[in-house]
């Protein structure tokens, strides 16, 4: 839910799926799940631009985000509804996000919710967390949030039925520069830095984390792994690999096909972006210098093949602290085919012999260089 320029206590519908280590079995249709006020704080190293003090959150400048902390219902739910109290002033945003995992360590994608319904999961879930993004006016005033209030409740009628599977799709991609600036998560650009950016929010890692991942190639058969860390090349709202059913924007595209792409190849939309602006490219992946440079060697803007992990069934593991170099056999003396940044999600095929690990064909890491890693038949 967004809520925009005025003032006053606004009752927010939202939809909030489950985050954590554990999904817990679907309870008894009786089981009625609580509802709770989410205390406003920050904490965990993932929120940027906002100061909680546990009953109210404002941003300290232009704006910012707060992700809370997850909660575990009492009872399995699929729709939450999420009552905000705000003074907002005329120009200032509110926005309530939420998002759940389907599986351990997995997260869905983070879904804005309508201000008079709430929004349903794709499964009742027991583990919850809420996004809450704060934006001043351009006069510079500040929205005040003082309460937030989650009603979950589960209603199976009400559950999607619309479902489909998330491919991987060839899609133009552009060179992100700007070094020094700040990303949408908070993250500041770094030289040689390594991160992507995708045309939507519901796929924006929170700072200093890699929940969503994407694995992009190119043509010279190189791959890089790195954290979803921005928003962009040109639009803000669309999930073009979602199945056009459940794309947040432009559902008559189908899936796998930027806006931009459409609108730099066809004139679709008149040619123009979201925000009226005419599309020069048809970027659908933009990534920072050193994903560029360094790890896939482009020389140019071209067209990659985008794998979006978070969406992929199987086994995965995340890269510690140091970024990792993919190996085209098992061994350090193997060609360098590609780099896992710090913090990526990857995905685990098997186990060779001294304890290297396949993520795809001709694609090996050291189990080593991981911090997370389930059991794994051999190759």
């Amino acid at each position: 839910m967004t809520i925009r320029g005025r003032w006053g206590g606004f009752p927010v519908l939202a939809l909030v799926a489950l985050l954590g280590s554990t999904v817990t079995a679907c309870a008894a249709e009786s089981d009625t799940p609580a509802p709770w006020n989410a205390p406003l704080i920050v904490e965990g190293g993932d929120d940027r631009g906002v100061t909680a003090n546990g009953e109210t959150a404002r941003p300290t400048a232009g704006g910012g985000t707060l992700v809370l902390a997850p909660h575990e219902l009492t009872a399995p739910a699929n729709q939450i509804a999420a009552d905000v109290t705000a003074a907002i002033p005329p120009g200032a945003v509110v926005m309530v996000e939420l998002r759940g995992a389907r599986e351990p360590g997995r997260w869905t994608e983070w879904l804005e919710a309508g201000p008079r319904a709430p929004a349903a999961l794709p499964e009742p879930t027991r583990l919850v967390q809420i996004r809450l993004t704060l934006s001043a006016a351009p006069d510079r005033a500040a929205p005040v949030v003082r309460g937030l209030r989650l009603i979950p409740q589960r209603n199976d009628d009400q559950l999607p039925r619309i479902t489909g599977p998330v491919g991987t799709y060839r899609v133009f991609a552009t060179r992100i520069g700007l070094v020094g600036n700040t990303t949408a998560n908070g993250h500041v650009v770094a030289p040689r830095d390594h991160f992507a950016a995708l045309p939507s929010r519901r796929t924006l890692s929170s700072h200093g984390s890699s929940d969503y991942t994407v694995q992009v190639c190119a043509d010279n058969d190189r791959c890089a792994w790195v954290p979803v860390s921005d928003i962009g090349p040109w639009n803000t709202t669309d999930d073009y690999w979602n199945v056009p059913q459940l794309r947040q924007s432009w559902r008559d595209l189908p899936q796998g096909l930027p806006q931009s792409q459409a609108a730099f190849r066809d004139g679709y939309n008149g040619g123009r972006d979201q925000f009226g602006r005419r599309v020069t490219n048809p970027a659908g992946v933009d990534l920072a210098d050193g994903t560029f440079w360094d790890t896939l060697r482009l020389r140019d803007n071209q067209w990659v093949t985008v794998d979006y992990l978070w969406a992929r069934p199987g086994l995965f593991g995340l890269v510690g602290a140091q970024p990792l170099t993919v190996r085209g056999e098992p061994g350090d003396d193997a060609p360098d085919v590609g780099r896992a940044a710090e913090g990526a999600m990857v995905p685990l095929q098997c186990r060779e012999p001294d304890e290297w690990l396949r993520i795809g064909p001709g694609q090996f890491l050291p189990a080593s260089g991981l911090t997370q890693a389930p059991p794994l038949p051999a190759c």
